[in-house]
């Protein structure tokens, strides 16, 4: 059986992409793990003013949509948020 490219494997790699363009627009550099379902996804690495990199990195867990709920005022991306 072939291997799909799924709408759901789409989202992925376009939210990877969104999160990828804001952090190298700070100036920071991320690190895309495996394609893997599980643990972390990605890693960004941080950069001081003088260009210096800092000690600590910040692992993440990516998690994509299509469907965003917006706030009444349609200006803020409602989502729940578990620990």
């Amino acid at each position: 059986m072939r291997k799909l490219r799924t709408r759901e494997h789409i989202i992925e790699d376009l939210g990877f992409n969104y999160i990828e363009r804001q952090i190298l627009k700070g100036g920071h550099i991320m690190h895309r793990y495996g394609h893997g379902d599980y643990g972390m996804d990605g890693e960004i690495i941080t950069f001081n003013s003088k260009g210096e990199i800092d000690v600590m990195n910040i692992k993440f867990q990516l998690k994509s949509t299509d469907k965003i709920k917006l706030s009444k005022d349609g200006h803020h991306i409602n989502f729940d948020l578990s620990k």
